[in-house]
């Protein structure tokens, strides 16, 4: 669904009684939910990488569902789910069709703030901006990516294993 079909569904459905949400922060969190049905998509597509006679088998010697889930489907779903969770990241840090319909003076989002600043032909602030937002994204996929339980270091421990 195309962003502002969906800021003017949300527009029309949440100003108006018994949710009235326009012009509060939690109007553009619900804007970020469109994404989740990429990350559904990607992560239906991790599942699928996983033969499911791998949990047979842990269930055959003995371990219980939750075990299996937890020593079986869980380590071999990690960096897929990292992965959808950057993925979705950088689609809403970069959201601005939706947040343009929703935003008022007092709930700007980055995205909305670098259009009103390209309006008024501010380069230089839209410049640090966009630098700023960059800079944000990588610290953050960086920081995923260097945590050792969601793949930081992944050779060593199978080196070591």
């Amino acid at each position: 669904m195309p962003g502002i079909v969906l800021g003017v569904g949300l527009f029309l459905s949440y100003t108006r009684p018994p949710f009235v949400l326009y012009g509060t922060l939690w109007i553009l969190y619900r804007v970020s939910h469109h994404q989740f049905a990429v990350g559904l998509q990607q992560l239906q597509a991790a599942f699928a990488t996983i033969h499911p006679e791998l949990e047979d088998a842990s269930r055959i010697l003995g371990a219980t569902r939750l075990q299996s889930l937890l020593q079986i489907t869980a380590p071999l779903l990690r960096t897929g789910v990292i992965a959808t969770w950057c993925f979705i990241f950088i689609g809403v840090m970069r959201e601005l069709s939706a947040a343009i319909v929703l935003f008022t003076s007092q709930t700007k989002v980055l995205s909305v703030l670098i259009y009103d600043l390209n309006e008024s032909g501010d380069l230089a602030a839209i410049s640090v901006l966009g630098i700023a937002m960059l800079v944000i994204t990588f610290a953050v996929v960086l920081a995923v990516n260097q945590i050792p339980m969601f793949g930081g270091n992944a050779t060593a421990r199978l080196r070591n294993s």
